[in-house]
């Protein structure tokens, strides 16, 4: 970012140069110059700064900076550019440069999509490890353990005891709704969508 810091005296005055049907009214100029927030160089939305003040004597050595850094040429020619700046100019100039690359934030990438039939797919596979679970069940003896299912390649599945098809409802709309939850929060995190 290119800063020009010029006083509001100053930019008052060019805008009285200015041909009148260019000109801001005095309402409106010294509105937008309540309204102007100097840029800041902490934050990431600001960074790289680089702040010209015309008619300083180092006017040359920034804007050759900014030219160096739009073209790729930063490190060579920023360093030969700040030999001419004060120190404290020369810091700034050299701190703008040092951002690194930045990462993407939740605000600034996209989600990923999921299909549109994701949760009717999770609730027809919770449906078959039900139907599969009732189907072992009626043919296992009514007392002790009700047996095992295979799940395909999930694995397999268990029973200690039988369990009522109202229990195992319950258990499904539990999953459900939890697969719901995780679902619809992975949408929002692009880290867990991947």
């Amino acid at each position: 970012m290119v800063h020009v810091a010029t006083p509001t005296e100053t930019c008052s005055s060019w805008n009285l140069q200015r041909p009148e049907e260019e000109q801001y009214n005095d309402i409106v100029f010294k509105d937008l110059a309540g309204r102007f927030e100097t840029p800041d160089a902490c934050n990431r939305w600001d960074a790289p700064l680089f702040t010209v003040r015309p008619g300083s004597e180092d006017e040359n050595a920034v804007l050759a900076a900014v030219v160096a850094a739009v073209t790729g040429q930063q490190q060579q020619q920023v360093a030969a550019a700040s030999e001419d700046l004060d120190p404290q100019h020369a810091e700034q100039l050299h701190q703008g440069l040092d951002v690194g690359e930045l990462q993407p934030t939740t605000a600034t990438t996209n989600p990923a999509l999921l299909a549109t039939n994701v949760l009717h797919e999770i609730d027809r596979a919770a449906q078959d490890v039900l139907n599969k679970i009732v189907e072992v069940q009626q043919l296992s003896p009514i007392a002790g353990a009700a047996g095992s299912v295979v799940l395909g390649q999930a694995g397999q599945l268990q029973l200690n005891r039988h369990a009522s098809l109202a229990e195992l409802r319950r258990h499904k709309r539990a999953f459900l709704k939890l697969a719901t939850k995780i679902t619809s929060s992975r949408l929002h995190d692009p880290a867990a969508a991947q």
